[in-house]
């Protein structure tokens, strides 16, 4: 019954990372999750870091050459929550 709000969290979510530089991998899609493009940097290390450093579980991985984070909103997710990520992407990248 979550889904709704889970999918406009995603689209606030989706402004904040194209705002700080993070753009969507591909056209906005009616779903839970979506992918943003990061810099060229070691995906396992930005993977590691993001969970040691901030404690946020995100795939990061290379994909045609490309360096792409998939966030996922469940219904226990929050404004914080896409915030914190972009402030961690910030330091790291």
């Amino acid at each position: 019954g979550r889904a709704a709000a889970c999918r406009e969290l995603l689209q606030e979510g989706s402004r904040q990372l194209a705002a700080a530089g993070f753009e969507p991998y591909a056209p906005e899609q009616p779903l839970q999750m979506a992918s943003f493009c990061l810099p060229q940097s070691d995906p396992e290390q930005v993977e590691l870091r993001l969970l040691e450093e901030f404690r946020i579980e995100a795939p990061v991985r290379e994909w045609n050459g490309q360096i792409l984070i998939r966030v996922s909103i469940a219904p226990y997710n929050t404004t914080g929550d896409l915030t914190t990520l972009v402030t961690a992407l910030r330091e790291l990248l």
